[in-house]
């Protein structure tokens, strides 16, 4: 169970750094 939450706490991490870095590099 805590493998499974830490996976999917994994690929939300991945998306928040992805969505954000197109708006760090576009706002700079």
């Amino acid at each position: 169970m805590a493998k499974q939450h830490d996976k999917q706490f994994k690929l939300d991490a991945v998306q928040y750094y992805f969505d954000h870095k197109e708006l760090g590099v576009r706002g700079c």
